[in-house]
């Protein structure tokens, strides 16, 4: 048997210009909790979600600091 670990989950991720080639990354994740887990829904985010997207944030980063660095002129 597996427990969803969530009943909703919305991703807004937003590009926030700072200069040229240069961004700001803004990814907000709003989350409804399946019920079982409220009880310990801060350890369950800080030791599970948000590490994994930091990881999913700094693979993204990666990706387009390649992009930019085989762009043509």
């Amino acid at each position: 048997m597996s427990i969803p670990l969530a009943r909703r989950m919305i991703e807004d991720i937003t590009f926030v210009p700072v200069e040229e080639n240069r961004c700001i990354l803004r990814w907000q994740v709003h989350l409804d909790t399946a019920a079982i887990l409220r009880p310990v829904q801060e350890r369950l985010v800080s030791k599970t979600f948000a590490p994994m997207f930091d990881h999913f944030a700094a693979g993204l980063a990666s990706y387009a600091e390649l992009v930019v660095s085989h762009r043509q002129p």
